[in-house]
C-alpha cells in the first residue's frame, strides 16, 4: 500500500501583541532618558575643554608678549581719532597678542595712527578671531551687523559691517574705570590718571604691569577670565557689547560675584559703581562682571599661565541688594576712586583678582 503523507499545517507567524509594542516603546523612552543626559554632559565637557585651551592660548600670549615688552598689554588707552577733535578709549588688549595667537594678518590690517572706531581699520573691525570664542556662549561666532556709520567717527558710507564678540576679558581687579563720568570728558586726565592709579589688577585702561608686581604670586592672580555675552537681555541691546576690538567693553572686574546673573537681578538703578557708564546703569552687573554658561562656575587664566575653574559657590565679599553693590564700597565722585569701609574685607574671589593686595591663600579655599 503506497504511503501517503497527510499535508502539514501551515504555520502563521505570531505578530506582537499592543502591550508588548508598549513595553518596548518604554524601554526605549527609559534608555534615551538615561543617555541623553550623558550624551549633553559628554558635549558641554568637550566645550569646556575647548574654553580651557583657548584661555590657555590667550595666557601664554600675553606671556610671551610681556618677555618682549617688557609689561603685560593695557585694555586700551585714550587715543585721539584721525577724525579731529575725537578721542576713544583706544584698542583692545587683544590687538596686542595677534600676533601670538597666530592672528598677524589681522595685526597687519591695523592702523594705530589713529584709534580703534576709525573707518581706516573696518578690515581688522570685522575679522573673526575664534580664539576669543567659548564653545559654550550662545551664538558668539555669529557676527553682528552693524550699519558702519553707527560704528565708524564721522562715517556717512550706507554699507553694514560685520562685529564680531569676545567671551574673554582682562581682570580689572576688584575696581573698574568708569568709561564717562558725569561732566568728565574720557580724555581728561584730571579723571583718568587717579582712576588709573586705583586699579589692583593686572590688565586695565592704560596699565603697565610687570611680572615682578605680581608679589601675591603668579598662582594666585587672574590675568584673563570668561564673560558671557549670551547672558545678556534685550532690554540692554546685546548687539552693543562684548565687541572684541574695543578697549573698554574687554575688560571685567570682581566688584560683582561670579556670574551675577544668578545672584542679581537686572537692576534700573544704577548703584555707586554704575555712574554713567555709557549712560544705561540697567544690568551693569551682567555687562562688567565674570560669567559663563557652563555649570556651576567659569574659566579663568592666571598670570602664571595656568587655567582653572572657579566656582560659583567661591567665597565672595557681601552685596546689598537693593542696589547690586558691595557693602561697605562708595564711590567718591570727586577724587575717582573707591573708598572701602574699615570693616570691609575682601573675599577669596576678589582676593585672586588682585596683583600685591598682601592676602594669603590656600588652595583649597577655591
Amino acid at each position: 500500500m503506497k504511503y501517503v503523507p497527510r499535508p502539514r499545517r501551515r504555520a502563521f507567524a505570531r505578530g506582537f501583541t499592543l502591550i508588548e509594542l508598549l513595553v518596548v516603546i518604554a524601554i526605549i523612552g527609559v534608555l534615551i532618558a538615561l543617555l541623553l543626559p550623558a550624551v549633553q554632559q559628554a558635549r558641554e565637557a568637550a566645550r569646556r575643554i575647548q574654553c580651557t585651551n583657548n584661555l590657555k592660548q590667550l595666557a601664554l600670549a600675553a606671556n610671551n608678549y610681556h618677555d618682549q615688552q617688557g609689561t603685560f598689554p593695557p585694555c586700551g588707552m585714550w587715543r585721539l581719532c584721525l577724525t579731529p577733535g575725537i578721542g576713544s578709549n583706544g584698542y583692545s588688549v587683544w590687538y596686542s597678542i595677534l600676533p601670538y595667537i597666530e592672528q598677524t594678518a589681522v595685526a597687519n590690517c591695523l592702523n594705530f595712527g589713529g584709534c580703534a572706531l576709525d573707518v581706516h581699520n573696518k578690515t581688522a573691525l570685522s575679522s573673526a578671531v575664534s580664539t576669543l570664542w567659548c564653545p559654550s556662549d550662545g551664538k558668539i561666532n555669529v557676527p553682528i551687523a552693524k550699519a558702519a556709520s553707527s560704528v565708524f567717527y564721522s562715517y556717512s558710507g550706507t554699507e553694514s559691517i560685520n562685529i564680531y564678540s569676545s567671551s574673554y576679558a582682562g581682570m580689572n581687579g576688584t575696581w573698574m574705570i568708569l568709561p564717562n563720568p558725569p561732566g568728565i570728558p574720557p580724555w581728561n586726565n584730571a579723571y583718568h590718571d587717579p582712576a588709573v592709579a586705583t586699579m589692583n589688577g593686572m590688565v586695565h585702561h592704560s596699565s603697565s604691569h610687570t611680572m615682578a608686581e605680581v608679589t601675591d604670586g603668579t598662582s594666585n592672580t587672574m590675568l584673563w577670565g570668561e564673560r558671557s555675552k549670551s547672558i545678556l537681555p534685550d532690554s540692554v541691546d546685546p548687539t552693543n557689547w562684548h565687541w572684541w576690538h574695543t578697549g573698554l567693553r574687554n575688560q571685567q572686574t570682581t566688584m560683582w560675584p561670579l556670574n551675577p546673573q544668578k545672584k542679581i537681578k537686572g537692576l534700573n538703578t544704577p548703584g555707586l559703581q554704575g555712574l554713567g557708564v555709557f549712560g544705561s546703569p540697567t544690568y551693569i552687573q551682567w555687562i562688567w562682571a565674570a560669567s559663563s554658561n557652563h555649570p556651576g562656575g567659569a574659566n579663568f587664566a592666571f598670570v602664571d599661565g595656568s587655567v582653572r575653574f572657579l566656582k560659583d559657590t567661591i567665597q565672595s565679599w557681601p552685596m546689598d541688594p537693593n542696589v547690586g553693590d558691595p557693602v561697605g564700597v562708595t564711590y567718591n565722585t570727586t577724587t575717582f576712586q573707591y573708598v572701602m569701609s574699615p570693616a570691609t574685607k575682601f573675599g577669596v574671589y576678589q582676593a585672586l583678582s588682585t596683583r600685591n593686595g598682601g592676602e594669603v591663600l590656600s588652595s583649597d579655599s577655591y
